[in-house]
């Protein structure tokens, strides 16, 4: 099926303008992984006008929203995926052909997004997808692990664990939201009062000693998905 939301040749100079000014180079000095962050950046602007109009409708009707959140997320490749849900799979694939480029090697730069480990994170993926295909308003709330979970190798016999370095090279398909930026801070004890009247529970943090708490930024990153 075509996608009416795709061009050729607005799809192919947008990679080759992607590849200019990320890196400075034409497509043919682009390594495989520069060339699917450009790819990428190009379908994630196709995708762009889409997820602006939906947040717009959402808001325009005042929709009660459904948040669901999981500790893990196994959401996996975007690149392929998105193409897929835009219908547009084919025309990608025939538009890098004329460059010369194999889409297959393009999708295999991609690592898999570590934020689940099992069950749970593939069971938050799909419940996601569902949502989506019933037209939910819905947004899914997790960690973005910055080294994933780990990787796992045998030396000696024994298990070694390494960290998951899953974001080296950047994730061309989020955006980071700094406005949504929390200071989160850690220490002191939680207290509560009781009305005796109305019988409200007030909660509050109680700091002994100040210098000894510690803080950090929880920022907003969010992920598009089609």
């Amino acid at each position: 099926m075509y996608s009416k939301r795709f061009e050729k040749e607005t799809f192919k100079e947008a990679v080759r303008e992607n590849v200019r000014t990320l890196y400075r180079k034409n497509i043919a000095e682009a390594s495989p992984q520069q060339i699917f962050q450009a790819v990428s950046y190009a379908v994630k602007d196709i995708i762009m006008d889409d997820w602006i109009a939906t947040q717009k409708a959402y808001d325009e009707a005042d929709a009660k929203t459904v948040y669901y959140m999981s500790m893990e997320f196994l959401m996996g490749r975007a690149l392929g995926n998105n193409l897929i849900n835009m219908t547009a799979y084919k025309e990608v694939k025939e538009a890098l052909e004329e460059m010369d480029i194999d889409l297959n090697v393009v999708e295999d730069e991609e690592p898999d997004a570590a934020l689940g480990n099992g069950g749970l994170g593939r069971l938050a993926a799909c419940f996601l997808d569902s949502l989506s295909t019933l037209n939910y308003p819905a947004y899914g709330c997790g960690i973005r692990y910055r080294y994933g979970m780990f990787k796992q190798k045998i030396e000696n016999g024994y298990q070694v664990e390494t960290p998951d370095n899953w974001l080296k090279e950047g994730n061309p398909f989020e955006l980071r939201r700094e406005e949504y930026a929390k200071e989160v801070r850690f220490g002191g004890n939680v207290h509560f009062d009781k009305d005796p009247e109305t019988g409200k529970i007030s909660l509050y943090r109680k700091i002994m000693n100040p210098y000894l708490q510690s803080h950090m930024i929880c920022r907003s990153w969010d992920t598009v998905i089609t």
